[in-house]
């Protein structure tokens, strides 16, 4: 289904006060979340992998900004959370739904929002490669 962008209101993370995706999460983070996050002021939300990605810190099981059942940060979200539930299956090579998500038949399919997905899959890659490179070159 393609559809147009919903009010806050109307978005189905919204109507049904739903946080599932802030669970058991491993979201990328991209360089432009983390300097938008700590130009709001927010520090120690990144943790690294041993390949070079930065992941958003959990803290016992959840999203360290998920607060009293919402998300604290939410208008300076990531980029990975703007744009869930399509995500990137690398096996099959294109963006879909992430079925595990309870509400992902509500939500409507813009074009924009599967470019900005690839976006972030291309920026996500080619950062964790710069900092593995730079690790190699520091070490």
């Amino acid at each position: 289904m393609i559809g147009p962008r919903l009010p806050f209101a109307e978005h189905p993370c919204t109507r049904h006060a739903c946080t599932a995706c802030c669970w058991d999460t491993t979201l990328s983070l991209l360089e432009e979340d983390i300097v938008r996050l700590e130009l709001a002021g927010h520090r120690d939300f990144t943790v690294a992998d041993d390949r070079g990605y930065l992941r958003l810190r959990t803290v016992d099981g959840h999203c360290v900004f998920l607060s009293g059942g919402a998300c604290s940060v939410y208008p300076i979200r990531p980029d990975g959370c703007r744009t869930y539930p399509l995500v990137y299956y690398e096996e099959e090579d294109q963006v879909d739904f992430d079925t595990w998500c309870p509400h992902w038949r509500e939500f409507a399919v813009r074009p924009g929002v599967v470019l900005r997905v690839l976006r972030s899959i291309w920026l996500d890659d080619r950062q964790a490669l710069w900092r593995r490179r730079r690790t190699r070159v520091a070490g």
